[in-house]
C-alpha cells in the first residue's frame, strides 16, 4: 500500500470564488457608470477593472493558502496523520490500531457535492483527535482506514 494523501476540496472555498467573481463583475458593471467621471478627473478607464481584479486576488489567495495548509495522510506503516502549516509545520499522528471512533459528518450541501468531514478518535482521548475537514468522498477515506486497520490487526493463532 502506498501513502494516501488528501487535502480539503476546492469546493469548500466556493465563497472565496463567489466573492472574487462579484468583485470582478461588479467593477466591470461599475465601469459603465463611472468611467466618464473618472476620465474627467484624469483617471484612465482601465484602473477600475484592474482594481477589481487585484481585490479579487485576496479571497482567492486566502483560499489557496488555506487549502495548502492542510494535508491528511494515511501511511502504509499504520499511522494516520494531519499536517498543518505552510512555513511552520505541525503534525498530529495516531496509530490505526488505536482508533476507536471513525465517523463521517456531512451536511446536506456537502452530501450534494460529495464532500464531508472524517473524525478520528482513540480510546485514550475523550474528543476527536484528527478532524479531516471538507474532503471528497469521505466514506471512501473511512473505508481505506478500516482496510488498513483490518490488515494490521494481529491474528490470534
Amino acid at each position: 500500500m502506498t501513502e494516501l494523501v488528501w487535502r480539503p476540496s476546492w469546493l469548500n472555498y466556493w465563497k472565496a470564488f463567489f466573492v472574487a467573481i462579484v468583485l470582478i463583475v461588479g467593477t466591470l458593471v461599475a465601469m459603465g457608470f463611472v468611467s466618464e467621471p473618472l476620465e474627467k478627473i484624469g483617471v484612465p478607464a482601465w484602473v477600475l477593472p484592474l482594481a477589481g481584479f487585484v481585490l479579487a486576488l485576496f479571497p482567492l489567495g486566502r483560499a489557496v493558502i488555506d487549502r495548502m495548509r492542510w494535508k491528511y495522510v494515511v501511511k502504509p506503516d499504520g499511522h494516520v496523520a494531519v499536517r498543518y502549516g505552510i512555513i511552520a509545520k505541525e503534525t498530529d499522528e495516531i496509530r490505526v490500531q488505536d482508533i476507536r471512533l471513525l465517523g463521517v459528518d456531512q451536511g446536506i450541501i456537502q452530501r450534494i457535492f460529495g464532500l464531508g468531514n472524517v473524525d478520528i478518535a482513540t480510546a485514550g482521548h475523550s474528543e476527536v483527535e484528527i478532524h479531516m475537514k471538507g474532503i471528497r468522498n469521505p466514506e471512501e477515506v473511512k473505508e481505506e482506514i478500516r482496510k488498513l486497520q483490518a490488515a494490521l490487526k494481529p491474528t490470534n493463532e
